[in-house]
């Protein structure tokens, strides 16, 4: 079973991502959970650590409900229940795999990182409730969702970066994994956002991460999809001279969005009694 949360709505969620023909063919059910709207009038999610909610809504509480009450009506089998999302929502992807990782086998991020902090005072993702499974799609070029992360001069607020990302479900407080393929950071510099415009920043030539040996047989995978925007890609992304483009795509992986989720997912259930969770 699938909840994908996105920023926009259920409605052209749906129709934009095609995730509903995906469900047809393998035979799985997704929900659409809508976001509400913020104190500049976006929709959005309170994810790790949204600045923008003046009376923040208890989102981790409101898909950990949906998820009861889905799995109460359409009985899924408990070691298969996914989360994805992009934007806000792969914000909230990250925050409901930390939250709610007793409940979820893993979770797919198409854009969006692990939080949003203010340096003054900043607080600290808290430890994952489980061990889960994580795939990142990200696009190094989404002025919306940064890949190197950015510090936002006007608000006082750093956007974390893939390689923050990364060290996080890696690491101690969350999947435990002992192995990386690659030593090599994903950026070498952190992007700037502010009264003087925007500044990207530096990519590597990492373009794929991957880390085993983790807590209960989890995986940590990411791609950079190079030239990606904030997007839903239903096309190729395997194809040298298109936009996005990531040479580590295949038949295996899968090439468009839809179909790495799924690949990913399919071979990542639940294995610990966390799935089993009231």
């Amino acid at each position: 079973m699938y909840c994908a949360v996105r920023r926009d709505h259920s409605r052209s969620r749906a129709a934009s991502s095609h995730l509903d023909e995906e469900a047809n063919r393998e035979r799985f059910a997704v929900a659409y959970p809508d976001g509400l709207v913020d104190a500049v009038g976006t929709t959005n999610w309170n994810y790790f650590y949204d600045p923008f909610f003046i009376n923040p809504p208890d989102d981790v509480g409101f898909v950990r409900a949906l998820i009861d009450l889905l799995r109460d009506r359409l009985h899924p089998d408990p070691r298969r229940i996914y989360v994805t999302g992009t934007s806000a929502g792969g914000f909230m992807t990250q925050t409901l795999g930390v939250e709610l990782s007793d409940r979820i086998a893993a979770i797919g991020v198409i854009e969006g990182g692990i939080s949003v902090i203010t340096p003054t005072s900043p607080p600290s993702v808290p430890n994952a409730t489980a061990p889960v499974s994580v795939l990142m799609l990200k696009g190094d070029q989404d002025a919306a969702n940064f890949y190197c992360g950015a510090v936002f001069t006007q608000f006082n607020v750093v956007e974390s970066s893939t390689d923050q990302d990364f060290s996080y479900w890696t690491g101690s407080a969350a999947d435990r994994c002992t192995r990386v393929d690659t030593p090599v950071q994903f950026c070498s510099s952190v992007g700037t956002v502010g009264t003087q415009g925007t500044t990207f920043g530096q990519p590597t030539s990492v373009t794929e991460k991957d880390a085993g040996g983790c807590a209960d047989h989890v995986e940590v995978r990411v791609y950079r999809l190079i030239g990606g925007l904030d997007q839903w890609n239903l096309g190729p992304m395997n194809v040298p001279g298109q936009i996005p483009y990531n040479p580590n795509l295949n038949a295996d992986t899968g090439v468009t969005t839809n179909d790495i989720l799924w690949k990913f997912f399919a071979r990542h259930p639940k294995r610990s009694h966390g799935s089993e969770a009231p």
